[in-house]
């Protein structure tokens, strides 16, 4: 196993590990108390709750394993049918996102929340075209766009408690809501297009000695 596959597969393990912590002690209790005074404010939307929680827990644990692409070129099928799964999670967590955005008893966050959801739709809309017309690379780079946002969820619920945002009132849950997604996406576009504004490179020494430039 070549080095940048053995750093992709730890990459993998370590964002498994991050997605399944995050399930456990965030999104179990949803499912083994199930009673009002397990879901407080959620309660009269309990429902669109646990598909939210469904859709995005299968697209936070299937989206890493696309990634090892061990897994693609010894099960190809497989990868295919998880690509599904994947996309399907996305289309449930995305919808009822839209949903408990709208009833939010803080509209400033359900505002941010309906957004996240759009983006995440929109991510995945394009991996799907992309792979339908068999652009592999740019379907590459939108299924990270999509898993960053897919992760935003477990972002905000980690970022969202530190001291650091407790001057912003209840304001907060917003601005974290925003910020959970938008500025990893924006250092991913970075990193997606880093190639195209670093320096050019030189070319090689011409049979005269003189380097002349791509």
């Amino acid at each position: 196993m070549s080095p940048s596959s053995i750093v992709l597969l730890m990459v993998v393990v370590a964002l498994l590990g991050v997605a399944v912590h995050f399930w456990w002690d965030s999104a179990v209790r949803y499912l083994t108390n199930y009673s009002e005074a397990g879901y407080r404010r959620y309660w009269p939307n309990r429902l669109w709750l646990v598909a939210h929680i469904a859709g995005g827990t299968l697209a936070l644990i299937l989206g890493p394993v696309q990634f090892w692409s061990g897994f693609k070129l010894r099960w190809p099928r497989a990868h295919r049918t998880l690509g599904y799964a994947y996309a399907l999670g996305i289309i449930a967590g995305g919808g009822t996102a839209f949903v408990l955005a709208v009833r939010s008893s803080l509209p400033d966050f359900g505002f941010s929340l309906f957004f996240l959801g759009v983006a995440w739709w929109l991510t995945l809309g394009m991996a799907l075209v992309a792979i339908r017309n068999r652009r592999f690379d740019a379907h590459r780079d939108w299924m990270i766009r999509s898993y960053i946002v897919t992760f935003g969820f477990v972002t905000f619920r980690y970022v969202v408690e530190l001291d650091v945002f407790n001057g912003l009132g209840r304001t907060k849950y917003a601005a974290v809501g925003w910020m959970c997604w938008v500025l990893p996406l924006l250092l991913a576009e970075i990193f997606l297009h880093w190639r195209h504004v670093a320096p050019a490179k030189r070319a090689a020494v011409d049979r005269g000695g003189s380097r002349a430039p791509v």
